[in-house]
């Protein structure tokens, strides 16, 4: 995406340490990491990856309507 760094907390023992992770990357939590630039876009970004891991989550909205049943 972009050269811009999201700074993470990520709990050690009982403190906390810094993480730096590029815009565009996997964050330490395992979702994806966008500076404020690219927030806005993260929807786009995530139903139109060609990763197949990826594809589940544009079909939330489908599996929320097929409650009504």
């Amino acid at each position: 995406m972009c050269d811009n760094k999201i700074t993470y907390y990520v709990p050690k023992g009982f403190d906390y340490r810094e993480h730096l992770v590029q815009c565009g990357r996997t964050d330490p939590f395992g979702g994806l990491a966008l500076c404020e630039q690219h927030e806005h876009e993260r929807l786009y970004i995530l139903t139109k990856s060609d990763e197949p891991e990826d594809a589940s989550y544009q079909d939330c909205d489908w599996f929320e309507n097929t409650r009504d049943w």
